[in-house]
């Protein structure tokens, strides 16, 4: 990436090459969208939330979900034992251990990325994406335990820890 970020400084203001600039882009394009899925990976991975991100999308994708009355199709999930609130206070000793550290660690696992740019795009994007999940994943809970309080940090405070809460609350 960092061999096509620096051929594209060079060639971006030659007319002539307007068009391989362009492929330059793409695959810069491209190549950014496979690391951010990456490191959105990363974060469903150290936050234990990977198997619970798959459960809430097999019974309705996160990215339709329009209004507060879509969470009561994921009421069923109180019956599996991933939803049980034993296994729910682990995923949150889990979190509260990996977010205060997360965005560090983020930025370690990029630091080689020339481009400052790049780096910031893949750590926003990738949070941004985590923090929709937690999200709904937060809502899912208040649905389905509303006695509880399940999940102490909210998502601006998730967002606070992963270094965008500007970005998040500008996207709100």
């Amino acid at each position: 990436m960092n061999a096509l970020d620096l051929i594209q400084t060079k060639i971006i203001t030659t007319t002539q090459l307007s068009k391989k600039c362009d492929e330059v882009n793409d695959l810069i394009t491209s190549l950014k969208q496979e690391l951010i899925e990456h490191q959105y990976e990363l974060l469903l991975k150290d936050s234990d939330l990977s198997i619970h991100q798959q459960l809430i999308t097999l019974i309705f994708p996160i990215d339709q979900i329009e209004t507060d009355d879509d969470y009561a199709m994921y009421a069923s999930l109180i019956e599996n034992k991933l939803f049980g609130k034993e296994k729910l206070q682990e995923i949150e000793t889990k979190l509260h251990e990996f977010l205060p550290v997360a965005l560090i660690e983020t930025q370690q696992s990029l630091f080689k990325i020339s481009s400052p740019t790049i780096a910031n795009d893949i750590i926003t994007e990738s949070s941004l994406k985590f923090l929709n999940l937690y999200n709904v994943f937060y809502k899912i809970l208040q649905e389905i335990y509303p006695e509880d309080h399940l999940l102490k940090w909210t998502t601006y405070d998730v967002a606070t820890l992963l270094g965008v809460e500007e970005v998040y609350k500008d996207s709100l």
